[in-house]
């Protein structure tokens, strides 16, 4: 886990020894770090079936499968708090190694399919941030941000097993705005949970795109009432083919498709650059690709944005 830090940085230092003009690019280290379903066999990124107390119910596969507590808010607080362990863990190998803390820029928790889940990632930072002022009093967190994935335009978890999906304003409120009032952490605490610098969307289908940042950027708006710092909006849709967790093959779609992305992606973000509602909301807008791209739908989307 260390190591890929290292080498990326040194990565980042021999493209600005090489490049011109690139020691001004400010390029930046970005802790990616995934769900716990990535973890779990088959991988459960895409439907966030956990098994318990991760979970109400492992992934098996007849039908039968569940990833929502329904009315029991008290298993599925104990199912915050195990996320918030199993994330924390992993983020104080990173921040107590000093050499590998200092190289990272900001830290990305993507690909993430549960709500409840976005709510640990708050709590695992509450304890990260804890943990630094411990050996440091004058340290502050990096930046970080929480995208979510939105299979056929809505959030994996249900409220009910069987029942109606959770959409993308649950997703932005937990990550924004909720606050456990059950967790012994803030119980006698004036501590508050921090807040991400940024939400949004990744190794999502292109189709989707525009409907879901249209809803996140409604729920956002009704934040701002609350004076909170303007969140940035993170877009890394995917590439257009479709991954099938069964097999672990992607699907390849048209050849038109691949070659219309970064246009597609370019009017998203033009769309909401320059309308009214999106220039209120969000402090700025990182956009790129995951699964299914590569450098060349890279540089034209950089083109796109670059020559409107």
């Amino acid at each position: 886990m260390l190591k890929a830090v290292r080498l990326s940085n040194e990565a980042r230092t021999t493209f600005a020894n090489k490049a011109v003009g690139a020691s001004g690019l400010g390029i930046k280290i970005a802790l990616s770090l995934g769900p716990f379903g990535a973890c779990l066999t088959p991988p459960q990124e895409f439907d966030g079936y956990y098994p318990p107390p991760y979970g109400p119910k492992e992934n098996s596969g007849d039908g039968s499968d569940c990833n929502a507590f329904g009315r029991d808010t008290t298993a599925e607080m104990a199912s915050i708090d195990m996320l918030a362990h199993f994330h924390s863990e992993r983020l104080l190998v990173f921040a107590r190694d000093s050499e590998t803390w200092k190289t990272i820029d900001c830290i990305a928790f993507e690909t993430v399919p549960l709500v409840r889940e976005v709510k640990a990632i708050k709590l695992a930072m509450l304890r990260l941030q804890q943990d630094l002022v411990t050996r440091d009093s004058n340290a502050v967190l990096k930046p970080w941000w929480i995208s979510g994935i939105f299979p056929g335009g809505h959030c994996p978890e249900t409220q009910c097993q069987g029942g109606p999906n959770l959409t993308a304003t649950d997703f932005v409120t937990a990550a924004l705005q909720w606050s456990p009032c059950l967790s012994k952490e803030l119980t006698n605490m004036d501590s508050v949970l921090p807040v991400p610098a940024g939400v949004g969307i990744n190794c999502t289908s292109m189709d989707f795109i525009p409907v879901i940042v249209a809803e996140m950027t409604r729920a956002v708006t009704d934040f701002h009432k609350q004076a909170l710092q303007k969140p940035w909006l993170v877009l890394y849709p995917n590439g257009g083919d479709v991954y099938d967790p069964t097999t672990r093959t992607w699907q390849k779609q048209k050849q038109s498709e691949k070659e219309t992305w970064a246009f597609r992606l370019g009017k998203i973000v033009s769309d909401v650059t320059t309308s009214h509602m999106g220039v209120q909301v969000w402090g700025g807008i990182m956009v790129g690709g995951c699964c299914r791209t590569g450098p060349e739908e890279i540089r034209v989307l950089a083109e796109v944005l670059h020559n409107p």
